[in-house]
């Protein structure tokens, strides 16, 4: 079984396997976007956690982020769903937070034959904390 790296941002690495994903932080902001991926499903109603990958389990105070793995899809595909899909996040009035997902094809998936965001960690609490 070869694990391979898939995709490489500034602060995780990601590792794909059968139906699997490893999240693997790069640094200390890849520790909290792991982190804050998995509060976020862990947090998310049921209408939430449809639009999402499922976040399985943290593992090494955050290093690494286990999770399903969700097929690429194409910009097209992308172009085509994701606004409804993302307008599907049911807002639950103030203090609530927003949309933890970009407008960047590879951001999102395939999984089961829906739409799902694969990077989700909450970006505006990340610059926040800086």
């Amino acid at each position: 079984m070869t694990w391979v790296a898939i995709y490489k941002g500034t602060t995780r690495r990601v590792f794909c396997v059968v139906n699997l994903a490893l999240k693997c932080a790069r640094n200390k902001r890849g520790i909290e976007a792991n982190k804050s991926e998995y509060g976020v499903w862990q947090n998310a109603s049921e209408v939430r956690r449809d639009l999402l990958c499922p976040s399985l389990r943290l593992l090494l105070g955050g290093q690494i982020l286990l999770a399903r793995r969700a097929e690429p899809v194409s910009e097209e595909e992308f172009k085509r769903d994701w606004l409804k899909r993302a307008l599907a996040w049911d807002y639950r009035g103030p203090g609530d937070e927003s949309f933890p997902f970009e407008c960047k094809a590879i951001d999102w998936g395939k999984l089961e034959g829906r739409l799902v965001a694969v990077d989700y960690a909450n970006t505006q609490a990340l610059i926040n904390s800086d």
